[in-house]
């Protein structure tokens, strides 16, 4: 399956990135293995301090994906991807220095986040697979990150390519059916679940909603 092909088939749904909250005795793997039970469909790794504990985590998390067939990406780190053997590489704007290393890397995808149609059509050209639209709503889940570009944001991004939206920032399930509306083929979250109550329950209501909202379009 060409790579194009497998995101438009891949990148929808529950898109849920990991995080460690040790508050609440919760790890990338243990959470990577809540989501997916739940019925999320992608989980990115997201851990930035470099070291033994990060290669550590990974490689838990690639085998929670692979043990029930979910794509598993890497955020930001080409050479951790390729070591673990990531799905796919997701990269932000400061971050695209590492494109030439993962273009190496045959067959994987590559996500790259987006929070403007110009940065969309800047990584269509340089060959994304799909992109991370936002932060749609304010987020507290990333301390650096760009303004929210709400609704409307999402919808002009959108209207400028057909490659799949994998929408993040702020969302949760209050919202979630109003951003897939607004054109996302997945919704990405962290706190959503890694902060829930009951993280799973979290995760399948939140993939429940994604699921109805790909029902709702396919009937129409």
């Amino acid at each position: 399956m060409a790579v194009a092909s497998h995101a438009r088939d891949a990148i929808r749904g529950l898109y849920f990135v990991t995080a460690d909250v040790p508050a609440l005795g919760r790890t990338h793997q243990g959470l990577a293995a809540d989501a997916t039970a739940g019925g999320a469909r992608v989980v990115q790794f997201r851990h930035k301090p470099i070291g033994a504990r990060r290669l550590e985590a990974a490689v838990a998390v690639r085998a929670v994906c692979r043990a029930c067939g979910v794509l598993f990406i890497v955020n930001d780190d080409a050479r951790l991807a390729v070591a673990v053997g990531a799905d796919g590489l997701h990269v932000g704007q400061s971050d695209l220095g590492a494109l030439d290393e993962w273009r190496a890397h045959e067959g994987g995808l590559l996500g790259v986040s987006v929070s403007t149609a110009e940065e969309a059509f800047t990584a269509v050209a340089l060959g994304a697979d799909y992109l991370g639209v936002g932060p749609v709503f304010a987020t507290g889940s990333k301390h650096d990150a760009a303004p929210p570009i709400g609704l409307d944001g999402l919808q002009s991004i959108r209207e400028t390519t057909a490659l799949p939206l994998a929408a993040i920032g702020g969302i949760a399930e209050h919202n979630a059916a109003d951003v897939l509306a607004a054109g996302a083929d997945a919704i990405c979250v962290i706190s959503a679940v890694s902060h829930a109550p009951v993280p799973q329950v979290a995760a399948r209501r939140l993939a429940d909603i994604a699921a109805s909202a790909t029902s709702t379009r396919s009937a129409r």
